[in-house]
């Protein structure tokens, strides 16, 4: 009896240890899968690099790498349309100048170009899409303090809306629509990397809702309307120069099925950059005193190729009037 209990006790101890040890090792590898998302180290015959993923999903290391697919990133890479690619980027140098006009660099542009036109790119999601372009950056023998970041958003086959520029947040950016051979300018920001927020396709127009001032505070949402004339993308209309859009800290959302309505809200002390500061302290005094608060709505109204603002107004009211109506 005393041996039987004693072979029990033994036993006891060897399952508790063995459970230690289990639960050991799956924290472990909790810890790893949890700092794998974030910082993942790749091995290459000639290489070993780390890549980390920021916290807007952009993939930044020098070289860039995937830390999911490097095998076929590499195949893409040593493809003669993916060497042509690589060799375009190693033309861009750096300079001074470079964060503020790595948005409009005419090769990188060209490089982007090329990369739409890559067989099988289009099979990849948009995430891989900006990783792979990230590892062509880094074949292309980039110094560090050189950095555009690029964010892709399909629109359908060959055709992508493109944000491009440079890492850091207070420098511009542009946003593009590239289409087979060709791509188009939609916008600049002066604050950072403009990025869409949504778009629409119907038929040979889009609409598209894009943030050009990105950023923790004050980001302004924007509106463009695109149509595609002889295989080219054009901008008909853009939000940017209309001075009765005010979108900061606000949004723009459709307000049917089609580009005919938009619905468009935004705050009042940051979105009126046009006016002199006593007259906008008027508005803001007016708007304080009804008590409705500093958010300013509008309707915007397809009219042909344009958006009009629908207003009980006469077109040639003082802006004061006009933006004194939003707040109704």
């Amino acid at each position: 009896m005393t041996r039987v209990l004693f072979k029990t006790k033994v036993m006891k101890k060897i399952i508790v240890s063995l459970l230690i040890i289990l639960f050991l090792l799956a924290s472990d590898n909790l810890v790893i899968s949890a700092s794998s998302s974030q910082e993942v180290a790749i091995d290459t015959p000639s290489e070993r690099k780390t890549c980390e993923m920021t916290a807007n999903r952009v993939m930044h290391c020098s070289p860039f790498k995937c830390p999911d697919i490097p095998a076929s990133f590499e195949i893409y890479a040593t493809s003669p349309q993916g060497k042509e690619v690589i060799v375009t980027l190693s033309k861009v140098k750096n300079s001074e100048v470079f964060p503020d006009t790595i948005h409009e660099n005419e090769k990188l542009l060209k490089a982007i170009s090329l990369f739409f036109q890559m067989p099988g790119i289009g099979n990849l999601s948009e995430e891989k899409m900006e990783w792979l372009f990230g590892y062509f950056r880094g074949k292309a023998n980039w110094e560090d303090a050189m950095s555009v970041w690029v964010t892709i958003k399909r629109v359908k086959d060959n055709v992508n809306l493109v944000g491009v520029g440079h890492a850091a947040a207070t420098q511009p950016g542009s946003l593009y629509i590239f289409c087979d051979s060709a791509y188009k300018r939609i916008a600049k920001g002066e604050g950072g990397l403009s990025h869409v927020i949504d778009f629409r396709l119907r038929g040979d127009e889009m609409g598209v809702i894009f943030c050009r001032t990105p950023g923790s505070t004050h980001p302004e949402a924007d509106f463009a309307l695109l149509r595609k004339e002889n295989d080219k993308w054009l901008v008909l209309w853009n939000s940017v120069r209309e001075s009765e859009w005010i979108a900061t800290d606000g949004e723009v959302k459709y307000l049917a099925d089609d580009l005919s309505f938009l619905h468009v809200t935004g705050s009042a002390d940051f979105g009126i950059n046009d006016l002199e500061e006593t007259v906008l302290n008027k508005i803001i005094e007016n708007i304080d005193r009804k008590g409705i608060g500093r958010q300013l709505t509008s309707t915007w109204e397809k009219k042909g190729d344009t958006y009009i603002r629908r207003s009980k107004l006469p077109r040639d009211a003082p802006l004061y009037e006009r933006l004194l109506e939003m707040t109704e």
